[in-house]
């Protein structure tokens, strides 16, 4: 069964007040150090960041149990590809050689290049469950994701959801279309609420779009109650070919401001951009956007983090996080219903004995 995170927080256009989950978001936003050595590029988080890289079996306790939803062009797809191939320990969880082709596709005939695709992974990142279409190419995004099929998925204990749908460049429009069709009706809408939904942006140069996207989760979370538990996680723009430091610096400050409670700004704009002027991360030859080495990696060491501060923040504030699993840490088994199934957790985070 799918472990639906429960917390006090809204949607930043939601009107509930925060206490300090927004807080929580802001160790993704300290600059990290790149460097190469070795013929490896690496990235150094801050001094005293809670940032880790996680190796395979950490990637998967940070999405265990959960179902996460992507929206984004090829650059994202690359990314579900990135955190795929970690889950099977199969590509190194913490550099890439630069402008190398490290990361091979995985599964192209689930994640279809321009297509859409859901797969349940093992902790070894083997498909556990075809349960949706895979491979579907042409496929508009609000199809794809706004479906009975997609919204009846549930991950297991032991497994993780994974749905990507292709938007194209840029990807605004096609997010937003898809947001609106979320707040609608049909199409098992009101069933789709997925623990984390990652949209990356791609329009430098709009200081608006961020905004527009949050409106749009907190429109349909207000049209659908199960929603206001989803995290919203909006990727701000990697540095492409020609793209300048001032346009990059406020295309991710406006979307850093428009961030707010279950919707969470993971900026990496300057940070691929210091990782390219340090020679660390290289674009694909004839592509001004993709990176196959550790640019792949990084982003989605970034949002894994952000799924765990996700999950941190969810038991720091909720004062009813229970559960009856023995196995449970650090507040990762935390249910919609507790009371029928739980006994009460500490507030450190620790399982309490059972009564």
């Amino acid at each position: 069964m799918l472990r639906r995170l429960v917390g006090v927080a809204s949607l930043a256009a939601g009107g509930v007040a925060l206490s300090n989950v927004t807080n929580a978001f802001d160790a993704l936003r300290a600059p990290v150090e790149w460097s190469v050595a070795g013929g490896k590029a690496r990235w150094r988080w801050p001094a005293g960041s809670p940032l880790i890289n996680r190796d395979a079996a950490a990637a998967f306790d940070a999405l265990r149990g959960t179902h996460t939803v992507f929206l984004g062009n090829s650059v994202t797809r690359h990314v579900v590809i990135a955190l795929h191939w970690l889950l099977g320990a199969r590509i190194p969880h913490d550099s890439a050689r630069p402008g190398r082709h490290a990361l091979p596709e995985a599964e192209s005939s689930i994640w279809a290049a321009h297509g859409a695709a859901s797969a349940e992974l093992d902790a070894r990142g083997r498909v556990a469950s075809d349960e949706c279409k895979h491979g579907q190419r042409g496929l508009s995004a609000p199809r794809a994701v706004v479906n009975c099929c997609v919204a009846r998925r549930r991950a297991g204990n032991a497994s993780t959801v994974l749905t990507y749908a292709f938007t194209a460049t840029p990807s605004e429009p096609v997010a937003r279309a898809t947001l609106k069709a979320w707040a609608g009706a049909q199409n098992c809408a009101p069933e789709l609420a997925p623990d984390f939904v990652v949209i990356g942006l791609t329009d430098v140069k709009s200081t608006s779009e961020a905004q527009n996207l949050a409106a749009l989760a907190a429109r349909a979370a207000k049209a659908h109650p199960r929603l206001r538990r989803t995290y919203f996680f909006l990727v701000t723009a990697l540095h492409k070919k020609k793209a300048t430091r001032d346009a990059l610096q406020k295309h991710e400050a406006a979307a850093v401001a428009a961030g707010g409670g279950r919707v969470v700004v993971v900026p990496v704009s300057m940070s691929t951009l210091r990782g390219v002027a340090a020679g660390a991360l290289q674009h694909d030859k004839g592509n001004s956007y993709h990176y196959a080495d550790a640019g792949r990696v990084f982003e989605g060491q970034m949002l894994l983090n952000a799924f765990a501060l996700a999950k941190k923040a969810v038991c720091r504030d909720d004062g009813a996080w229970r559960m009856r699993e023995t196995s449970a840490h650090n507040c990762d088994w935390v249910f919609e219903a507790p009371a029928e199934r739980c006994s009460a957790q500490g507030r450190d985070g620790r399982p309490a004995a059972d009564p």
